[in-house]
This record gives structure tokens, sequence and C-alpha cells, in this order.
């Protein structure tokens, strides 16, 4: 009896999983996905689309407390569909209209994003927008550091700032610098969302 009291005083993660069927079918696809990509299925960064696409469709769903596993679920989410985006960023046109063009509608797209997954603010916190900002953190890097690096790789991406310093020289820099950065932090993402999920769906869930 005591231990049946036990178990009931305890937090029931599991409610932080989608309820929906398809919440659920939604995630468990978009982890299966972070294994294929991790393990080196598809080498082409527009895999990620695979993982971000039904994660975020799943992380919507999740419930839970406040600051509990399904907090964190969906910061993770946002994190990744953030630099997944960015990823894939220097395989489009980097003409002016086109580089217009998908920076206004990824930031855009982005904002709502984080906006709809964010956390309401404590009473008397500081707001919004140190929420939103939390969420891009992806360990080690605090939120503001990922979006520091974002923007100047950005910069010196489609900005003219390579062109600028080697003159049409070193063409696939560019690539290769984002490419580096985006994949220490999604592989840093994926880690994150296997720890949470097992959390979800560990022995103290059933």
């Amino acid at each position: 009896a005591s231990s049946g009291a036990d178990a009931a005083a305890k937090p029931r993660e599991f409610a932080a999983m989608p309820e929906a069927g398809r919440g659920r079918f939604a995630l468990y696809a978009a982890l299966g996905s972070a294994i294929s990509f991790a393990c080196g299925w598809h080498v082409h960064e527009k895999a990620i689309l695979m993982v971000t696409v039904p994660l975020i469709a799943a992380v919507s769903a999740v419930g839970g407390p406040e600051g509990g596993v399904g907090d964190e679920l969906r910061q993770a989410a946002a994190a990744l569909s953030v630099i997944g985006t960015f990823s894939v960023l220097p395989l489009l046109p980097q003409r002016p209209l086109e580089t217009a063009l998908k920076w206004s509608v990824g930031v855009a797209g982005h904002c709502v994003e984080l906006y709809l997954l964010r956390r309401r603010p404590p009473a008397g916190g500081s707001g919004d927008r140190r929420v939103v900002l939390g969420m891009l953190g992806v360990w080690p890097l605090p939120g503001w550091m990922v979006l520091l690096g974002v923007a100047v790789l950005g910069a010196y991406t489609d900005l003219g700032g390579h062109k600028m310093i080697f003159k049409g020289r070193m063409e696939f820099l560019p690539l290769l610098l984002i490419s580096d950065f985006s994949a220490v932090l999604v592989m840093a993402s994926f880690i994150r969302l296997f720890r949470l999920t097992s959390r979800l769906t560990g022995p103290g869930t059933s």
C-alpha cells in the first residue's frame, strides 16, 4: 500500500507525452529520423527536415507541468528547428532578392514558432523576450550565443563578408563553417532529445 502511495505521489512525467495518437507517432517518427540522420543515412543538410517537421508537430501537443520534461522537450525542439533551418540556408540561391526572401521568411516563421511553443513567464519575471531567448540554448551554449553565432555566420555568408575577405577564393568555406557549427549543435540537440524522451517513457512512468 505504501509503495502505491509513493508511486502516486511522484510526478507523472508520462503525462507530458502527446496524448493524441498522431502526436506520439510524430514524436517517434522524429526520433527515428534523428537516429538515421546521426548514423549517416543521409548526408545532405536538408534531411534535418525529416526530424524537425514531425518533432514540432509532436511537441505542440505536449502537456505536463510548467518547468517539467514537457517544457524542456518544447525548448529542445524549438532550438533544433532554428539550427536545422539555418544549416540549409547556404544551399539556397544567394542573389540579393532570394537572400532577403529566405531570411525574412525564416525569421518570421521561427518567431511565430517560438511564440507558440514558449512557456508563460512567471509573474514578476523578465518577460517573454528572456523566455524565448532561453529556448534557443543548446548545451554548452546559452541562447544568446547560439543566436550570435547564427547572426555572425549568416552575415559572413549572405551579406558579403566572405567575398570581401577572400575576393572569390575558397568558395566552399562559408558552407563548411555553417555545416560544422550546425553539426555540433544538432548532435547536442539529438542527445538532449533522447535523454528527455527516455525520462518520458522510463520505468517510473508506467
